[in-house]
């Protein structure tokens, strides 16, 4: 079992964590640049601060602040945040459950010897493991928040969970920077993404329409937040997604993406881009760029400047001009 200790050489606070919390361990990252460590440790902690919404909108950001304290062990923080959402009474003792989730399916092992009990969740696994449809650094990111999301359900605790749904959606095209990509069956949620290229944008509602046959809406964008870098060309993305729960109330996640300018801090690059999580809302999401952003529970509406572009059926990215 892995504990806060394995893999933990005090090299440096960044190659610690790369080499507890993924596959590039310390004799790997002893052959990158700085800026190769730097960006390779940005990752990593989106990676992480999506995993850690599943302990509630607060828990990332907390997570944050609480790494840039230099008198604290910043592989132990990460372990303790990553099993409870704060710091617990014992942190950097005892064994980490999730930070060997994590590390397992970092290196990419068969998910088909995970062994926990939770059949909905092994199938979810299975499937999300045979899909072609999904990269597998974003496929890896997936598998951690199911298993992730069933070891706290298995402790009693009560975070959302997916209809492991499939929906074809349609996809308005409200400006030249805009697209808004409405559910045709389930229309419970509503997704906008805003960015200069519009074959970008509907490949981004394309994986998170994939994404949401395994993952919680919520979930499923704030892991596509976690791997921008790898669908985005451009210089800037940004995406707000809103979601009518089962008990009336709303969800409303909201994030934006800039590419990083070298030499940034890894650290504050991640804050200040972190997903804006907001729970329990009576009264639907009303702004995002000027946008009115409404999901009913009936055909979800947006409404712009200029009125609701005529839908058209969201293609494969290979069939998207």
């Amino acid at each position: 079992m892995i504990t806060s200790s394995t893999y933990h050489d005090r090299v440096s606070p960044q190659r610690d964590m790369l080499a507890a919390f993924s596959a590039l361990d310390h004799r790997t990252t002893g052959d990158f640049s700085d800026a190769q460590v730097d960006d390779a440790f940005r990752r990593l902690l989106a990676r992480l601060s999506s995993l850690m919404f599943l302990h509630g909108p607060a828990a990332p950001a907390r997570f944050l602040a609480t790494l840039d304290d230099p008198d604290r062990d910043a592989v132990a923080v990460t372990s303790s945040f990553l099993e409870h959402g704060d710091l617990s009474p014992d942190t950097g003792q005892g064994p980490s459950e999730l930070q060997q989730e994590l590390v397992h399916f970092s290196r990419i092992v068969d998910v088909g010897t995970v062994g926990f009990h939770d059949a909905a969740a092994a199938r979810a696994l299975r499937r999300l493991h045979n899909s072609d449809r999904i990269p597998v650094a974003l496929k890896v990111t997936s598998e951690l928040v199911i298993v992730a999301r069933s070891r706290l359900l298995q402790r009693g605790a009560h975070p959302q969970t997916p209809h492991l749904r499939h929906d074809d959606a349609t996809a308005h095209d409200l400006d030249d920077a805009t697209t808004v990509f409405i559910g045709e069956t389930a229309p419970h949620h509503l997704l906008a993404v805003a960015g200069p290229r519009r074959r970008e944008r509907r490949q981004l509602g394309y994986r998170f329409r994939a994404l949401t046959a395994y993952l919680t809406p919520v979930e499923a964008a704030a892991a596509l937040w976690a791997h921008t870098d790898d669908e985005v060309t451009g210089d800037w993305l940004e995406l707000a997604l809103a979601e009518r729960r089962p008990d009336g109330t709303i969800a409303a996640l909201v994030w934006d993406w800039s590419r990083p300018e070298t030499g940034s801090s890894p650290a504050r690059w991640c804050t200040a881009h972190l997903p804006r999580l907001t729970l329990g809302a009576r009264r639907p999401v009303a702004t995002w760029r000027g946008l009115g952003i409404i999901p009913d529970g009936e055909p979800s509406t947006v409404a712009g400047p200029t009125g609701v572009a005529e839908p058209s059926t969201v293609a494969e990215p290979s069939t998207v001009a």
